[in-house]
């Protein structure tokens, strides 16, 4: 069956696992594809052309849809895209997609399953120029996702903390950290983890690492739970700041 690779740079593969390339491979078949597997339920054609034709009129933009769907089913097949009424939407017993199984894979808490999944960004270095509606739609879905998998990220962490696994812990807070090195939530993280394991200067460059970002980025001071946390551990006899204070993340 076709699979669409959506998370990182975008790849499509035909039923005999070969690449696609030429006319099907264009931003505007991307595109669409795109739309149509993370709107699982499908879209209308208005609002397929909305995202993708909003230049010209409604009877252009029709045609231009159809041309594309034209050019697509010819190498995918008739029946990869479906349609009911005005509607289209993926079929989905005909296609393997990343961010489907991402998305299934948190469903069910196989939070493993999902960090082998997560390829990076959502179309990665993919644009449509003159279709502002889509690029919005796009930065949200990359929004979407990058919050889930920070989520992910987290269950991973409570997992190896659950475990024992202090080293694992670690490593799944500084990833998170790599990911949002402005955040406070994900620095308490990182620097509790690394005092867990033992290792307090690091959690002490966290703190530091974090109060920097927070000043270059933003000329903001940083959040005081973070030095708070920092003077507890730079003082071991002061109280460590309750770890139940941060939330945690959410996607």
């Amino acid at each position: 069956m076709p699979s669409l690779a959506l998370l990182g740079r975008p790849i499509l593969t035909a039923d005999d696992g070969a690449i696609v390339t030429g006319r099907p491979a264009q931003r505007h078949c991307l595109a669409l594809l795109s739309l149509l597997a993370v709107e699982r339920r499908g879209l209308s054609r208005d609002r397929v052309i909305a995202y993708l034709w909003p230049e010209g009129d409604e009877r252009a933009g029709r045609h231009r849809l159809s041309v594309t769907l034209h050019v697509l089913r010819q190498r995918l097949g008739g029946d990869t895209i479906g349609t009911w009424g005005d509607g289209l939407a993926l079929e989905p017993w005909r296609w393997e997609v990343d961010a489907w199984r991402l998305e299934d894979a948190v469903a069910r808490g196989d939070f493993g399953e999902a960090r082998e999944v997560y390829g990076g960004t959502p179309l990665d270095g993919f644009y449509l120029r003159g279709a502002p509606a889509f690029e919005q739609w796009l930065e949200q879905w990359r929004d979407r996702v990058a919050r889930r998998y920070l989520a992910v990220l987290d269950a991973l962490a409570l997992e190896a903390e659950r475990g024992g696994d202090l080293e694992a812990r670690v490593a799944w807070r500084q990833e998170i950290v790599a990911r949002d090195p402005c955040s406070s939530t994900a620095t308490l993280g990182l620097m509790r983890a690394l005092a867990g394991a033992g290792r307090l200067e690091a959690a002490l460059r966290s703190a530091r690492a974090y109060t920097f970002a927070v000043r270059e980025e933003f000329g903001l001071e940083p959040d005081p739970a973070v030095l708070d946390c920092a003077r507890a551990f730079a003082h071991p006899r002061l109280p460590v700041p309750d770890p139940g204070a941060a939330p945690g993340f959410t996607g």
